[in-house]
This record gives structure tokens, C-alpha cells and sequence, in this order.
């Protein structure tokens, strides 16, 4: 695992795209948490290209709704209206 949570990131939402999908959405939810604020926008809008692919992460995606960032909180909140 690279200790650099966007390489993280970019790396889990590729393999994700190439089919390997084997616990992409647990892994971009934990990086949602993450105490760089940035990091928890990319890991969020990561979640939201992945469609129904982020069904997994439904409950760190409604948690978000309350994160400290503004904008993971709005995306957060679209993703939580269009049921996923």
C-alpha cells in the first residue's frame, strides 16, 4: 500500500476501471475520513465517477454529509439524493 493517500486514490479508482473492482468503494471510504481535507474531496469525487460501483461505501458517503469540507459535503449530500 503507497503512503500517499492520493496515489491511493488514483490507483484504486484505475484498477476499479479495469475490472478489478475487489474492495474499491471500502477503500476510497477510508480515505474520505482522511485528515487532509483534499484527500477526502478526491477520494469522494472518485466514489461519485465510480456510479452504482459505490454502493458499498453508502454509509461513509451519508457520514460525509457532515464532513468538515464544504464541497465533499455537497457532494455527499448529491450522491445521498440520487440513492447511492
Amino acid at each position: 500500500m503507497d503512503p500517499d493517500a492520493t496515489v491511493r486514490i488514483a490507483v484504486t479508482l484505475a484498477l476499479y476501471r479495469l475490472g478489478h473492482a475487489s474492495h474499491s468503494a471500502e477503500i476510497l471510504a477510508e480515505e474520505i475520513r482522511n485528515y487532509n481535507l483534499l484527500v477526502g474531496l478526491y477520494a469522494i469525487r472518485a466514489l461519485e465517477s465510480m456510479g452504482e460501483g459505490a454502493q458499498p461505501a453508502r454509509s461513509a458517503i451519508v457520514e460525509a454529509r457532515n464532513h468538515p469540507y464544504e464541497y465533499v459535503r455537497r457532494i455527499a449530500n448529491r450522491l445521498s439524493m440520487d440513492g447511492r
